[in-house]
C-alpha cells in the first residue's frame, strides 16, 4: 500500500512568516532536529514567529515539514515530483517557496546526514614499548622484575565540523606476556580467516 501524505493544511501558518528566510530557517532547523526534536524554547519561538495557537499546532507543522524533508532527502525527488505531493488547492506561492527550499537544501542535507551517521572508530596506528612492573611485595625493595608491554592505539576521533579533520585519539593498554600471546593468537586467526575469504 502506498504511503499517504500528511494533511498539508497546517502549513498555511507559513504564510504568517516574517520573511521567506524565516521559512527556510524553520525547514533547516527541523532537519537538524529530525531525531531529537525541538527544545521547548525553540517551539515557543516558532509558535510566536508563525502566529500559531499552541504548541500542539506546531507539532502538526513539524510532522508535515519533516515528512517533506525526508521525502526530499531519502528519495532524491525533483522539483516537479515534490510539487506533485501537494494537493491541487494548496497555496501556489507557498508551494513554490517550499519546493524551492527543499531542492536547494537537498545536497547539503544529504551530506550532513551521511556525516552524522554512527560508524565504528577507524584504526590509524599502533605504538608500543616494554616496561617493568613492580609487584607490591617488591616495591619497598626497589626491585622490578615483571616485564609488560604498553601498547598505544591511535583511533580517528569524531568529526565536529565538515571542514576540519578530526583529531586522533590515543588509548594505551597494559599487557603482560600472557595477554600479548592471547592477542597475537586472536589476530592470527583473524588474518587467516580474512585470507581464506579473499581467495573464494
Amino acid at each position: 500500500m502506498a504511503e499517504l501524505p500528511p494533511d498539508f493544511s497546517p502549513l498555511s501558518c507559513l504564510l504568517n512568516a516574517p520573511s521567506k528566510s524565516a521559512v527556510a530557517e524553520l525547514f533547516d532547523d527541523i532537519f537538524e532536529c529530525r531525531v531529537i526534536g525541538f527544545t521547548r524554547d525553540r517551539i515557543s519561538r516558532a509558535v510566536q514567529d508563525f502566529s500559531l495557537e499552541s504548541d500542539e499546532s506546531f507539532s502538526q507543522v513539524f510532522t508535515c515539514i519533516l515528512w517533506l524533508v525526508q521525502k526530499s532527502l531519502y528519495t532524491g525527488m525533483t522539483a516537479d515530483s515534490l510539487s506533485e505531493l501537494f494537493p491541487e488547492d494548496f497555496h501556489p506561492s507557498l508551494k513554490g517557496l517550499i519546493v524551492k527550499i527543499l531542492v536547494a537544501q537537498q545536497g547539503s542535507w544529504r551530506e550532513s546526514a551521511i556525516q552524522s551517521q554512527v560508524s565504528l572508530p577507524r584504526f590509524l596506528d599502533v605504538d608500543w614499548r616494554v616496561d617493568f612492573q613492580s609487584s607490591s611485595s617488591e616495591a619497598s625493595s626497589g626491585r622490578s622484575t615483571e616485564p609488560i608491554a604498553l601498547v598505544k592505539f591511535q583511533i580517528e576521533g569524531e568529526s565536529t565540523h565538515r571542514d576540519k579533520v578530526p583529531e586522533p585519539r590515543g588509548y594505551t593498554v597494559e599487557m603482560n606476556k600472557a595477554t600479548v600471546n592471547t592477542m597475537v593468537s586472536s589476530l592470527t586467526r583473524i588474518r587467516d580467516q580474512l585470507s581464506d575469504l579473499s581467495q573464494k
